[in-house]
């Protein structure tokens, strides 16, 4: 898991208008942009008065509506040094992901991440970026692969505020869920205090404590044991017997629909950001004789219990 330094904030913008030009975004808009960027000041203000103004001279003005979509194009030509590997991109979040069994080294794919940062004048925090390597619980003659220098190797990590450890396990994950959840709740005790009347507080509920728990659901519940699903359902019980909740929601349930919502996405748009790591479509020539199947896409070979729990693979054979 790779963090750049203040990402936003060191773009610089003539490289971004010459990559923007360079995929053949059209002339008008990136004029536009080069506008919008151009002759910005910063200056410091308190109740002495106000600094000397300072041009801006990097950054893409981060908290803008073009801000974000604007480092996706940046570093739209950032690439894995072999297919073998994936290179994971989420705005200023960067996962590098290499198996076990690749040809290319997770240290020549670091080294070639890192050479695309220097020639790009985006720099790498190396405290901050974290390695772990995830393998099968239990299993017998593992051998670490070899630490990258200056990356800290970490058995506990967190991507974009979902943890896990180097078993994909998320009991750590599920625990910082239920203490969120329990501390709304109180929260949820003090609007009721103010009188604010139970179809309320059964709408609040949902929107703050209930949308927490799925948020991250599809790449995570293949996962949860019982005692992780029986913690989180813990929490709603308790919500309902406080009369926050008109109902008792069967989370099972809901886990389900966030799924069968995120596949409807990815089975209708062939652009959707997980697209890349879909199967291959199925033949479909033969397709009136065959019964009407819930996708397109062929079923992979799962070889792995790990491999059967991710979200991709439990959909496709859950809705063949």
């Amino acid at each position: 898991m790779v963090d750049f330094s203040r990402a936003f904030d060191t773009v610089p913008r003539l490289l971004l208008l010459q990559k923007l030009k360079h995929y053949g975004v059209a002339s008008y808009i990136v004029s536009w942009l080069a506008t919008f960027h151009t002759d910005r000041t910063q200056a410091v203000v308190t109740h002495a008065g106000t600094s000397i103004k300072l041009a801006i001279t990097r950054s893409i003005v981060q908290g803008s509506g073009i801000g974000p979509i604007s480092f996706v194009a940046y570093v739209g030509d950032l690439r894995s040094f072999s297919d073998e590997t994936s290179l994971v991109k989420f705005a200023d979040y960067l996962t590098l992901v290499t198996p076990a069994a690749a040809t290319v080294s997770v240290e020549a794919e670091f080294a070639s991440v890192q050479s695309w940062a220097r020639d790009n004048k985006l720099q790498i925090n190396l405290a901050k970026t974290k390695e772990i390597v995830i393998t099968r619980c239990g299993r017998r003659g593992f051998m670490q692969p070899p630490l990258i220098p200056g990356v800290a190797h970490e058995n506990l990590v967190k991507l974009l505020d979902v943890t896990f450890n180097n078993h994909l396990s998320f009991a750590d994950y599920v625990r910082k869920l239920q203490t969120v959840a329990l501390q709304r709740l109180y929260l949820l005790q003090l609007l009721k205090r103010q009188g604010l009347d139970s179809t309320c507080l059964d709408v609040v509920f949902k929107a703050i404590v209930l949308s927490t728990m799925v948020y991250a659901m599809p790449a995570c519940s293949g996962y949860l044991t019982e005692s992780d699903v029986n913690s989180l359902k813990a929490v709603i019980n308790k919500a309902f017997k406080l009369g926050y909740l008109s109902s008792i929601p069967d989370l099972r349930s809901l886990i389900s629909r966030v799924d069968r919502q995120l596949f409807n996405k990815l089975n209708t748009n062939p652009q959707h950001c997980l697209s890349p790591v879909l199967p291959p479509e199925r033949n479909l020539e033969t397709r009136s004789t065959l019964r009407a199947r819930g996708h397109r896409f062929s079923l992979p070979q799962c070889k792995s219990k790990l491999f059967k729990d991710a979200y991709l693979y439990r959909v496709l054979f859950l809705y063949f």
